[in-house]
C-alpha cells in the first residue's frame, strides 16, 4: 500500500494526470523498469487526481476511468488521456 503525503514535493516535480505541482496531497508511484533490489524510482502523483473520474461496473467486476474526447481535455495531462483501463476486480 503506498503512503499519502500531506504536501506535493516543491522542487520540480509535476502531477503526471494535471500537469501542475499544486501543494496538494501526493502518493509516489513506482515507475516501471526502474526496480533495483527494493529500489525503485517513483513519481509524485496528486492523490486527488488519482481518483478522479473512476466508476465501477460491477456487472463485470471492472474498475475504468472516463476519459474526455481530445477537445474536451485541455488541462488534462497525457497520461490522463491514455489511462482507460484499470483492473479487474477480484470476488
Amino acid at each position: 500500500m503506498s503512503r499519502q503525503f500531506p504536501h506535493f514535493p516543491k522542487d520540480n516535480a509535476i502531477c503526471p494526470l494535471c500537469e501542475t505541482n499544486a501543494d496538494k496531497p501526493c502518493v509516489l508511484l513506482p515507475i516501471d523498469g526502474t526496480e533495483e533490489g527494493n529500489i525503485v524510482q517513483a513519481q509524485p502523483t496528486h492523490a486527488g487526481c488519482l481518483l478522479e473520474g473512476f466508476r465501477y461496473n460491477p456487472r463485470v467486476g471492472v474498475i475504468y476511468r472516463v476519459v474526455p474526447s481530445d477537445k474536451d481535455a485541455k488541462g488534462i495531462g497525457k497520461a490522463a488521456k491514455v489511462t482507460r483501463y484499470v483492473g479487474k476486480c477480484r470476488h
